[in-house]
């Protein structure tokens, strides 16, 4: 009876040096409310968030919104965890961009405004952005920029990719 009590305390006390580590974790995620009026679109492992105002794209650093000046109809899709921000100029369809050190440039392939159309929908943390586009006529075109190297990833069936 004896080795019993010794297991069952001996269970018991691990039990509660095991607990305390758990319920001490700091938590991983907070909820905090966001501006008024701003539509995030994506978040950064940093907890920046990306989105969009009447004035255009801002980020959302946690204290404060950040206007990246592209003007009320710059749209923004992606983020990434060095703060480069990929979306679209002209409309919520209109030239894809890369935003990068204060500086903006156009992403994926040359667009020709009256009868193309185009987003940056991803990018990662080597500044590579993924996007598509469509014609006048309505097909959609896949395509990957890297470093202002376009490569063109074509179609499913015609379907938009």
């Amino acid at each position: 009876m004896f080795r019993k009590i010794s297991r069952g305390c001996l269970l018991a006390l691990l039990a509660l040096l095991a607990c305390p580590v758990v319920a001490l974790a700091e938590p991983i995620y907070s909820i905090s409310f966001l501006p008024a009026g701003f539509n995030a679109t994506a978040m950064n492992s940093a907890g920046h968030i990306v989105g969009n105002t009447a004035a255009g794209v801002g980020i959302w650093n946690g204290s404060s919104l950040i206007d990246l000046g592209l003007g009320a109809r710059s749209y923004a899709y992606a983020i990434n965890n060095r703060g480069d921000v990929a979306g679209s100029l002209n409309g919520e369809y209109g030239q894809p961009f890369l935003y990068t050190s204060g500086l903006v440039r156009h992403a994926g392939p040359a667009l020709v405004e009256e009868f193309q159309a185009g987003r940056a929908n991803g990018l990662n943390d080597l500044g590579q952005v993924a996007g598509d586009y469509a014609t006048l006529g309505g097909g959609g075109h896949a395509w990957v920029d890297a470093n202002g190297s376009v490569r063109m990833l074509g179609t499913l069936n015609g379907m938009p990719t």
